[in-house]
């Protein structure tokens, strides 16, 4: 994935933010029950991020190329680029 983060480090980064919020921030002592249930909240998040990153940075990967090949035809041209 973008930035080589996997599933399972952006599940805990998100478990370890929504824990902050809802117990340490909150003053909630959790309960296994509730763990668990941040825990399934923080997988289905992830994996919400992790496509949401793989579709917002392919396009950034697009739009790279393309300017790329804008570059090639200048260059062709003898034309300067600067970015």
């Amino acid at each position: 994935s973008v930035y080589g983060v996997t599933l399972i480090g952006a599940r805990g980064q998100i478990q370890a933010r929504l824990m902050e919020k809802l117990f340490v921030e909150a003053g909630v002592i959790p309960t296994p029950d509730l763990e668990s249930k941040v825990y399934w909240a923080s997988m289905y998040l992830a994996k919400l991020t992790i496509v949401s990153l793989g579709k917002v940075f392919s396009r950034a990967r697009e739009i790279m190329d393309w300017l790329g090949q804008c570059a090639n035809i200048a260059s062709r041209h003898n034309q300067a680029m600067s970015w």
